[in-house]
């Protein structure tokens, strides 16, 4: 019983540990491409920004289910989408 609780607890911290990492790759986007992006006068055709919902689902859903759901709304993204489209996480 003894290993299949700390096996239960090496999951956990893996998986905290991922969904750690992949928030802290959002924001280093955030922080240093983004502002980049802008100024290009690049914007997100989506509210929120794509950035803020891959951080909404990835830190609710954790960096699977949350990194899929970012990914599509990525691929959705283009010129055949409305600037200014609500798609909230």
């Amino acid at each position: 019983m003894r290993i299949g609780f700390s096996a239960a607890i090496v999951v956990c911290l893996l998986a905290w540990n991922a969904q750690s990492i992949a928030l802290a790759g959002v924001h280093g986007y955030q922080h240093s491409i983004a502002p980049l992006v802008s100024r290009a006068g690049i914007q997100c055709r989506f509210t929120p920004s794509c950035s803020r919902y891959a951080e909404a689902v990835i830190a609710r859903d954790g960096v699977l289910r949350g990194g899929l759901k970012s990914l599509k709304r990525i691929v959705r993204c283009g010129p055949w989408t409305a600037a200014g489209t609500v798609d909230e996480p």
